[in-house]
């Protein structure tokens, strides 16, 4: 598996004409710009509030330092759905009028250990003769940063081109190959689902935020 980067791109514009290659080819790309840091501060604000609210409540969800509170749909779909063009790239990735499957948050805590390599597809086990790269792509997960996502404060991981082999990935050897999707707040990282990805741990002293969708 190559380890090469993610194409990364200063905004959406002309991404309509590459993007399903893009995709096909090295498994994401990165998009800066796609939130002002008006719009980041407004709803980073937002999801604080809702994490302070579940937490006085008792429901808010804590994995090992990652906050993943449950209401965030009722309280920015609307805003971040708002982002057209990332729905029509994902309309041109899988198809046309693509599902809304999973709108969540992760706002990961300084100490938190991270995510171990997962693929947000296919769940379950698959014979190795079937090519992940010859089935039509599936789903795509847009996570869009809320802050700086830096070396020491839990950013995404990734294997490019993993997506192209129907192979469980060792969470040693995932460690190994990964490399880190740095990206400014406002940006988006739009990637197919079956990506060998994880969280890195969050040594720094700040807290992580980012919004997921997956289609």
């Amino acid at each position: 598996m190559p380890r090469n980067e993610i194409p990364r791109f200063l905004s959406f514009d002309n991404l309509e004409v590459r993007i399903k290659e893009l995709i096909d080819n090295s498994g994401g790309v990165i998009i800066e710009n796609v939130l002002s840091p008006e719009g980041v501060s407004s709803i980073r604000s937002d999801l604080i509030n809702l994490i302070n609210q579940e937490r006085e409540s008792g429901i808010l969800l804590d994995t090992d330092g990652s906050l993943r509170p449950r209401g965030v749909i009722n309280i920015l779909a609307e805003r971040i759905l708002n982002l057209k063009k990332l729905i029509g790239l994902a309309e041109i990735v899988l198809g046309q009028f693509p599902v809304l499957s999973s709108f969540t948050a992760n706002v990961v805590q300084p100490g938190a250990k991270g995510q171990g390599m997962h693929r947000d597809y296919p769940y379950f086990s698959m014979p190795d003769k079937i090519s992940l790269s010859e089935i039509p792509t599936l789903c795509v997960q847009a996570i869009i940063a809320l802050d700086n996502f830096e070396m020491d404060n839990s950013p995404t991981l990734v294997i490019p081109g993993s997506h192209k082999e129907n192979k469980w990935i060792p969470q040693e050897k995932f460690e190994r190959l990964a490399i880190p999707v740095l990206m400014p707040l406002g940006s988006m990282l739009l990637s197919h689902g079956a990506i060998a990805h994880g969280v890195a741990p969050n040594t720094s002293d700040r807290e992580r935020a980012a919004i997921i969708l997956l289609f």
